[in-house]
């Protein structure tokens, strides 16, 4: 299985203003131009994905939806998951367990929770020190999703690599 870990685009700074609803932070402006340009990137990667699961959270939400928009791809299904919030355990979502061994998939979401999943995929702990810029892209494929430590990492991307790759 090929899992693209992507980063939400930049969203509005955590102030007094999100105090109490931090969940529903949206994209900047800046933050969704930035991303449009990287999705070209993306696009160049040969994505071919089956499932887009995204965390409900607003800004990893309309991520999903720009990047959904930007692949042009029939068929392809978008689903929320609650087990890509930030503050959840570092597992695959379940979803993941019904697909082929063959499927891509995309997974949006925040950090620390994408790099903790990432570093247990990898290395079947979480302490792995990996860097995720927001709209950023890691990919990864595994053969087991149910075998922790069995990943192999095959690529790193910034938004700034995505966007020069359009």
């Amino acid at each position: 299985m090929k899992i693209f870990l992507i980063r939400h685009a930049i969203a509005e700074k955590s102030s007094l203003e999100w105090q109490d609803q931090d969940d529903e932070r949206p994209l900047t402006r800046a933050g969704i131009k930035a991303f449009r340009q990287a999705i070209k990137g993306i696009r160049k990667q040969g994505l071919t994905p089956q499932l887009l699961l995204t965390s409900p959270v607003l800004r990893a939400l309309h991520t999903a939806n720009w990047l959904m928009a930007g692949l042009r791809q029939k068929n392809l299904v978008l689903r929320e998951s609650d087990a890509l919030r930030r503050d959840r355990p570092a597992r695959l979502p379940d979803e993941l367990l019904e697909l082929s061994a063959d499927a891509e998939v995309v997974l949006i979401g925040h950090a620390p929770h994408l790099i903790r999943l990432a570093s247990y995929l990898l290395s079947g702990h979480e302490e792995l020190r990996l860097s995720l810029k927001k709209g950023g892209m890691l990919v990864l494929t595994i053969e087991d999703p149910t075998a922790a430590g069995t990943a192999v990492l095959h690529s790193i991307l910034t938004p700034r690599q995505l966007r020069l790759m359009a």
